[in-house]
C-alpha cells in the first residue's frame, strides 16, 4: 500500500501496483518494481545440468592450484580451473540420466602439447609406496630430459585427491612415492610431465586403480 503526501496528484510513498514510489535527495522519485517469480520451475535438462555442475565442481575442488597449470584457458575462459572444468563436464560424466557419475578413465588432469610418457606403467610396492617407470627417448618430439613427472591419486572412499607435482625428471625414467594416507585403499592414478618452468604439459593419461599396500 502507498500513502500520498501531496495530494491526488503528489508525490506518493510505498507500492502502487507496479511502480514504487519514494525519495532520493530529497526528490519524489518513482522505479519499476523487480520482478518476483515465486517457485520458478526448472526443466528436467536444466535439473541434470545443475547436477553434473556440483557433481564435477565437487569432484575437481582440492586440485585448484596444480590445474592452473596443467590446464590451459582456451577462449572465453579465465583460469585453468575453468578449463578442466569445461572439458571434464563435457567429457568424463557417466550416465544418461540422473543420478550421474564420474567417467574416471575419460577425466583429463592436464591438457597440453608436451609428449606424454612413453610405456608407463604403475607399481604399488610394500610400504604404502608407488612407482611410476616410462621409457625415455630424447628421439620423439616435444620432450626435455628436465620436464618434471607429476602423479595424480583419487580415493573414492575417502573423496580425496593427493598429488606430487615436482617429480623426477623425465630423463631418469621412474620416480617412487609414498602414500600413506591412501595406505590399504584403491586409488585411481593419472600421470603427465610439466615442463621445469611450469609454463606448458602433457594430456594426462589414466592408469586404472592400483592398490595401495600398507
Amino acid at each position: 500500500m502507498s500513502t500520498i503526501l501531496q495530494g491526488l496528484l503528489g508525490a506518493f510513498s510505498g507500492k502502487t501496483g507496479p511502480v514504487i514510489g519514494s525519495s532520493w535527495k530529497g526528490r519524489p522519485v518513482m522505479r519499476a518494481r523487480p520482478a518476483f517469480k515465486k517457485n520458478r520451475t526448472f526443466s528436467q535438462s536444466q535439473l541434470d545440468q545443475q547436477e553434473k555442475f556440483k557433481l564435477m565442481s565437487t569432484f575437481l575442488r582440492g586440485l585448484d592450484e596444480l590445474l592452473m597449470v596443467t590446464f590451459a584457458p582456451s577462449s572465453g575462459e579465465k583460469t585453468g580451473v575453468n578449463a578442466a572444468l569445461s572439458y571434464n563436464l563435457k567429457e568424463a560424466i557417466g550416465g544418461l540420466a540422473s543420478p550421474f557419475s564420474i567417467d574416471y578413465p575419460k577425466v583429463r588432469i592436464s591438457d597440453g602439447s608436451l609428449s606424454i610418457a612413453t610405456k608407463p606403467e604403475i607399481a604399488a610396492l610394500p610400504g604404502s609406496n608407488l612407482r611410476f617407470n616410462w621409457t625415455y627417448d630424447p628421439a620423439v618430439a616435444k620432450t626435455n630430459p628436465l620436464d618434471k613427472a607429476v602423479i595424480v591419486l583419487f580415493s573414492e572412499a575417502i573423496g580425496q585427491f593427493f598429488y606430487v607435482k615436482d617429480g623426477a625428471p623425465r630423463m631418469a625414467g621412474e620416480m617412487t612415492i609414498n602414500v600413506g594416507v591412501f595406505s590399504g585403499e584403491t586409488v585411481h592414478v593419472w600421470t603427465l610431465f610439466l615442463t621445469e618452468d611450469e609454463t606448458s604439459a602433457s594430456k594426462s593419461l589414466y592408469g586404472g586403480t592400483v592398490a595401495i599396500a600398507p
